[in-house]
């Protein structure tokens, strides 16, 4: 009977202490906050330079007083004499001469031309300007008749200026949508066929000396 006690006793104790492992050890975790550390930045505000502004200025008086009002002669308060022309027009000389007879033949071609100014960029002494150009077509234009038919294009002048003058221009403007909506494109695309045939002969003409133009039998 002593032993079956004792058995007892020792089974409690054992029991005891396997709850007394089981049971998690609480610990005290000390949480550690990062108050945010608030830093200032400054945002960098871009100004233009005073050559910015002012080349800002004269392209806006440049569409406002040659191109809508159409005064060609305006041309010689705001190009150099050494003006430079890059946009790509077979029929004008890239010249400041050329550039004016350009604008002649555009202003009789579209007497009511007007551009609008959608936005402009400037960098140092280059201008950058997205325009939109209208017009109605009561003159004649590439050697076509008047088709009296109203057209709306976009374009980007690209400038560099010298001392307040346009040294150099670069342009892109969607002709294509010009032609087409004056419905030239056929008729161009014809004489331009036409002017091909013409070049193929007076070649062909030379293959023979002495020719005075007619082909030799």
């Amino acid at each position: 009977m002593e032993k079956i006690i004792h058995l007892i006793v020792i089974a409690i104790i054992l029991v005891g202490c396997n709850t007394q492992a089981e049971k998690p050890v609480e610990r005290t975790i000390e949480k550690i906050i990062e108050k945010p550390v608030e830093t200032v930045i400054e945002k960098e505000v871009y100004k233009p330079s005073a050559e910015e502004v002012r080349n800002r200025e004269i392209a806006l008086r440049f569409y406002e007083e040659v191109i809508n009002v159409q005064n060609v002669d305006a041309l010689d308060k705001f190009c150099s004499p050494n003006y430079l022309e890059h946009q790509y027009d077979t029929h004008f000389d890239s010249d400041l001469k050329g550039v004016k007879k350009a604008f002649k033949e555009y202003f009789r071609a579209f007497p009511d031309m007007h551009v609008k100014v959608n936005f402009m960029m400037a960098e140092g002494d280059l201008l950058t300007a997205h325009i939109t150009t209208t017009g109605t077509n009561t003159g004649s234009i590439y050697g076509q008749k008047p088709t009296n038919k109203k057209m709306e294009i976009n374009g980007v002048d690209i400038t560099r200026f010298k001392n307040g003058k346009v040294e150099e221009h670069w342009g892109f403007a969607e002709e294509g949508k010009l032609l087409t909506q004056l419905g030239l494109i056929r008729p161009l695309m014809k004489e331009g066929r036409k002017e091909q045939i013409e070049a193929a002969r007076r070649k062909e003409y030379k293959a023979f000396p002495g020719s005075t133009g007619t082909k030799a039998n």
